[in-house]
């Protein structure tokens, strides 16, 4: 319920999930024979080495020098005996200046010596001022915790903390035993799709992250439960609907208030036990609750407060007390697994404010963790185009739609909404199902009224031992609505002055 943007990117991510699993064919080829220790993989291919093979020492990763690197570009790989030195040259590779500066490219030089934990690495041209005022070549070196080693008339070189060092995107698939190196620069160069859709996308969600909006809106949410076996028949229904108001500013501070309320029904064998199943659980319904928000994701911090006496007896929060969770420890202690640590999600979602889409893909390709052999780069390159790139969409009147999965159990299609010949819109479904479990998504918004409702159905058949069968079924629907309106008030993003709070995280006591 935050904004549109954050909703629409949490339906991205599941859309991207869904046609990562049912689209095989992009992932990595059919691994070969292993060979050594471990796979390797540059740039979404199964490397095969004609002679000296992979090889794992003291936990590290090592890889013969040539073979490997003439797979990322470099043409000239050289060995000098006397000096146990290794070099190599990558033509056109594209740099920073030492001095600052735009982006340029000239030749990579790189260097390792046998024995040596120092990679040191230079590009043509890339010039700085030297003690004297004259301009000198600019040499970069690293310190690494493993020394390149010859073995197999072969020299290998720690090559994840080479290739890491000199910005290659690296990871390890556990599960494969395989090593993930990516040359981003090089996918990206060879990328021909554009994307001209959905930068009037993005310029059409920007308006919402620029100054202070509030949101209001409404929800609901239906769940059911039936069960028959052995001649007994149960069905209960919870039902909630309510309201919220959301003031935002910027791209990153916000304020949420809403309230709801709670009803029951329940069946035994056609009978009403609504009181009976209410008395159990101890509570009265309708029951009714509210649930406060206040937070600043630039400052990494979330504050909630649920409001209600009943709610309070099943969820043990205190409805006096706001509640503190630190979003940007949370975001760092799982960037293994997303790929993005705060700093970096917070740098995402600036440049998305001015960046291209094709910047903007390039930032999340360089974060995307790498973990296994089925989701390289260029598997993640090849999904992002097939939901985003322009030639994934057809015309439809005004509108642009891409109908990016059409399995027999999943389904889903993106639309772009036009005016005049700009984007004022979009709209996403999702649809899977398959083995007594389906689901349902449709979300869209349309100039400043954005809707969404999800459905999860399930069910169940188990023969009992009298020869009756025992069925469950089970119904989840959820529905939300909001419309933006221009204000000119500022969210307050933490508990009024004088409220206690206390942090989820334990290291804190009462605040106020």
């Amino acid at each position: 319920m935050k904004r549109v943007r954050n909703l629409f990117r949490a339906l991205v991510c599941a859309g991207l999930l869904a046609s990562l699993a049912a689209a095989p064919a992009l992932a990595a080829d059919q691994a070969p024979e292993k060979q050594g220790d471990f796979y390797v993989l540059v740039n979404g291919q199964y490397l095969t080495f004609p002679d000296a093979t992979p090889q794992l020492r003291d936990g590290r990763s090592f890889l013969p020098f040539a073979a490997v690197f003439s797979h990322l570009g470099f043409s000239d790989v050289r060995w000098d005996g006397d000096s146990g030195t290794v070099t190599a040259v990558k033509p056109d590779a594209s740099y920073a200046p030492a001095n600052g500066g735009q982006t340029q490219t000239g030749d990579l030089t790189v260097e390792l010596t046998i024995g040596s934990k120092v990679l040191a690495y230079q590009y043509a041209n890339d010039l700085l001022a030297g003690p004297d005022g004259q301009l000198v070549q600019a040499v970069h070196t690293v310190q690494m915790d493993a020394a390149p080693y010859l073995s197999q008339g072969r020299t290998y070189v720690p090559l994840g903390l080479v290739a890491g060092a000199l910005g290659y995107h690296v990871g390890w698939d556990a599960v494969a035993g395989a090593v993930i190196i990516d040359d981003v620069d090089a996918l990206l160069a060879a990328n021909t799709e554009s994307y001209t859709l959905m930068d009037q996308y993005l310029e059409y969600s920007r308006a919402f992250a620029q100054g202070n909006w509030r949101v209001t809106g409404a929800g609901s949410m239906d769940m059911a439960l039936q069960s028959n076996a052995g001649g007994r028949a149960a069905d209960a229904t919870l039902r909630a609907e309510g309201e919220y108001e959301m003031l935002t500013s910027g791209n990153t501070a916000f304020e949420f208030d809403g309230q709801a309320q709670l009803d029951m029904a329940a069946t035994l064998n056609g009978e009403d036990a609504t009181g009976l199943l209410a008395a159990e659980s101890g509570l009265s319904f309708p029951l009714r609750f509210e649930l406060s928000l206040r937070g600043d994701l630039a400052q990494g911090g979330l504050y909630f407060r649920l409001g209600g006496d009943q709610l309070s007896q099943l969820t043990g929060w205190d409805p006096a007390l706001w509640y503190h969770l630190d979003l940007k420890s949370l975001f760092d202690q799982t960037a293994g697994l997303t790929g993005m640590d705060h700093a970096q999600m917070l740098a995402l979602s600036n440049t998305s404010q001015s960046a291209s889409f094709a910047d903007t893909l390039e930032m999340i390709l360089r974060a995307a963790p790498l973990t296994s052999v089925q989701a390289t780069t260029a598997d993640y390159l090849a999904l992002y185009n097939a939901m985003f790139g322009d030639s994934a969409f057809e015309k439809s009147g005004s509108s642009y739609v891409n109908s990016f999965l059409a399995a027999e159990e999943a389904q889903g299609s993106f639309t772009l909404y036009t005016t005049g010949g700009k984007v004022d819109g979009y709209a996403i479904q999702l649809r899977a199902g398959g083995s007594g479990l389906s689901m349902e998504l449709d979300a869209s918004m349309r100039e400043d009224k954005q809707e969404m409702s999800m459905g999860l159905s399930a069910s169940t058949a188990q023969p009992l031992e009298d020869g009756s069968t025992a069925t469950t079924s089970f119904r989840l629907g959820l529905k939300l609505d909001g419309t933006y309106h221009t204000t000119t008030q500022a969210p307050e993003t933490e508990p009024p002055t004088g409220e206690a709070w206390v942090s989820l995280a334990g290291d804190s006591a009462p605040q106020l």
